[in-house]
């Protein structure tokens, strides 16, 4: 591991067995192994993944929780490329692994009023009811390191308050969640990047010299890179339904600009540079859940306003 690798995780330790004796604590996780092998020639190995995850969670008070949730991957092959590649004391170059930050947050229940519970730090939100394809899910980006495991979601940094009250026999829940910093979606390898980003084709008569590309980010600034939600869920008639708002950022990258240059008129020969951005998006949808007949059934929609870009 790294210094910065080595602190994070040496800092959970600390709150593991600092919690364990002052706070009603749980501690689990899983070990996992995913390798693929690709049948058609050349028969290549195509996936290699060893998982370590653990999850905390503790509850000093009746009205605090805490939650916190890691995973150590050793995942991909072997890139050393030279003997010293070998010698580096960290292994990265021989047997690559990362550490990642799923949640970790605190929930404070009966925040002011017993109406109203909060919950602060990173962590997954995902809205709406449909298996895998949430069109109202917006708030956190989407992890599409493995399409194999579409759906999974990463965690952001935010803040979401949750507000309880009762109209005659009906239970409404208003839930409104903050998040100040902007986290886009993560990409498969580059084998499968043309289902994001298609063929790129140059003019007629022109030859490919130099291909790069550019993402332009929202600035760090809390009018720029920040995004909110709004949700509205209640019980109605057997049904549970949901109506939600989000604005903010589009997490998938959009083409904006693409700058061909010669580079060798005599050969033809151009220097292409793509710059993609992230929009900004509104969305507004609604889901619903029930049975009719003993059959279950559920419907989810959402009417997207993308910010017009040229």
């Amino acid at each position: 591991m790294n210094m910065k690798d080595n602190i994070f995780f040496s800092v959970f330790l600390i709150i593991i067995l600092a919690t364990t004796s002052v706070a009603d604590i749980s501690i689990n996780g899983y070990i996992q192994t995913d390798n693929r092998l690709r049948l058609e020639e050349p028969k290549t190995w195509t996936w290699n993944e060893n998982k370590l995850n653990i999850k905390l969670d503790a509850k000093p008070s009746d009205k605090i929780r805490a939650f916190g949730e890691i995973k150590l991957k050793g995942i991909g092959f072997s890139n050393a490329n030279s003997i010293s590649d070998l010698q580096d004391k960290s292994k990265r170059n021989a047997i690559p692994y990362s550490l990642e930050m799923q949640e970790a947050y605190m929930d404070i229940n009966s925040f002011l009023t017993k109406k109203l519970d909060l919950r602060i730090g990173r962590q997954v939100i995902v809205w709406g009811t449909a298996d895998k394809i949430n069109p109202s899910s917006n708030l956190c980006p989407d992890d599409l390191e493995d399409l194999f495991n579409f759906g999974e979601k990463i965690g952001v940094n935010a803040l979401k308050a949750s507000f309880y009250q009762k109209i005659g026999e009906t239970d409404l829940t208003l839930t409104g969640v903050f998040i100040p910093l902007f986290t886009p979606s993560t990409l498969p390898s580059s084998e499968w990047s043309k289902a994001f980003a298609g063929d790129f084709e140059i003019p007629m008569g022109m030859k490919l010299a130099s291909f790069s590309d550019k993402l332009i980010l929202p600035e760090n600034k809390p009018s720029k890179s920040s995004s909110f939600g709004l949700k509205l869920s209640t019980s109605l008639l057997g049904y549970d339904l949901s109506f939600g708002y989000y604005n903010g950022y589009d997490k998938l990258p959009l083409v904006k600009t693409i700058f061909i240059s010669p580079k060798d008129t005599e050969h033809q020969t151009v220097d292409v540079i793509v710059h993609s951005n992230y929009p900004k998006i509104q969305a507004i949808s609604g889901d619903i859940v029930g049975e009719i007949a003993s059959i279950g059934i559920w419907a989810e929609g959402a009417v997207f306003i993308p910010k017009e870009t040229e």
